[in-house]
């Protein structure tokens, strides 16, 4: 008997093979671990650039109209 990462036990009689299946629960973990991360980063990238997108226009506008202000109400 042998545990492996977070507690799994796995029950073989040859050592090499039990780390073998060791390593490959392992990396299946940090895959899995590395593939959720990449899917929030790739989140969060769209999500930064559709808002230095808006800033873009907000100072091109500024350049193109610097003297233009927004009308009073009132």
């Amino acid at each position: 008997m042998q545990t492996c990462g977070q507690g799994t036990i796995f029950f073989h009689g040859d050592v090499g093979e039990d780390d073998s299946r060791c390593h490959l629960a392992a990396s299946s973990a940090l895959l899995a671990r590395i593939e959720a991360q990449r899917a929030i980063c790739d989140s969060a990238d769209r999500e930064l650039h559709r808002k230095y997108e808006q800033g873009d226009d907000l100072k091109l506008q500024n350049i193109l109209f610097p003297d233009y202000q927004e009308p009073n109400e009132g």
